[in-house]
């Protein structure tokens, strides 16, 4: 068995927020299947804990009133080419909203995950119902559940995408025009 690596400390370990998880009025729709991931880094470069996932976020209701949408979140490893590369994560972390916005945090303190000298990827991927609307070219949206983005934060907090429609590999995320923009995603840490 290969136990994680751990510090014994005589200090208390300090809660710390990273990434953004502030709420902003621009939101990207997004269609089922398709993921997002941001870039948190390890700026102190201290052992940091995953304590929670924290994601502010808005969804909208069908035609008779259902959430017809649900959030897939994903912790990833930094790849060679600085992108998302692997899942630490082998469970399902779903989150079924029930209010048409707010925010989520998820517990994932169990998994016992080490943020790496080289930081980590939040990703957050949009799960559609059966029931949830159909675009002309039959992907089924996620009731147009939106993450809360902004181009303020791209270089310290860059965003990826994975979709069905580039092959499943990861590319800069982009909306709308072609400008990058970064996804209101974090974390809650215990650092010591």
């Amino acid at each position: 068995f290969k136990l994680p690596t751990f510090t014994v400390s005589s200090k208390p370990p300090k809660t710390v927020k990273l990434g953004i998880v502030k709420k902003t009025s621009i939101s990207a729709s997004i269609l089922s299947g398709e993921i997002i991931a941001t870039f948190i880094p390890n700026e102190s470069n201290t052992q940091k804990i995953v304590k929670k996932i924290v994601f502010p976020y808005r969804s909208h209701k069908d035609d008779k009133k259902l959430i017809t949408s649900c959030f897939r979140f994903h912790l990833f490893s930094v790849g060679s080419s600085k992108s998302p590369e692997m899942d630490l994560i082998e469970q399902n972390l779903v989150f079924y909203p029930e209010k048409l916005r707010g925010k989520i945090e998820i517990d994932v303190r169990k998994y016992n995950i080490v943020i790496p000298t080289e930081g980590i990827f939040v990703g957050v991927e949009w799960v559609a119902a059966e029931n949830a609307k159909v675009s002309k070219y039959g992907y089924k949206f996620s009731n147009d559940l939106g993450a809360y983005i902004s181009d303020k934060s791209i270089d310290k907090y860059p965003t990826w995408e994975k979709t069905f429609r580039n092959e499943k590999r990861w590319q800069i995320f982009v909306r709308p025009k072609g400008v990058r923009m970064s996804a209101h995603i974090g974390l809650e840490v215990e650092e010591r």
